[in-house]
């Protein structure tokens, strides 16, 4: 068995994991925060909006 033959396994992250895992979670959730939002004004909140102006006319 050959040293070329046995690959090193990388050393492990012990600093700013948490960091790390913090940022891209933060990112995600303001992502689809966004999406969610947007998607109840236009499906839900518009909608309501306009009936709400059908009615009262």
């Amino acid at each position: 068995m050959s040293a070329d033959a046995v690959a090193r396994l990388p050393k492990p992250q012990m600093r700013g994991l948490f960091r790390s895992y913090l940022k891209k979670h933060l990112v995600i959730a303001t992502v689809l925060s966004v999406i969610g939002s947007a998607a109840w004004k236009v499906l839900v909140s518009d909608p309501r909006k306009q009936r709400y102006a059908e009615f009262y006319k």
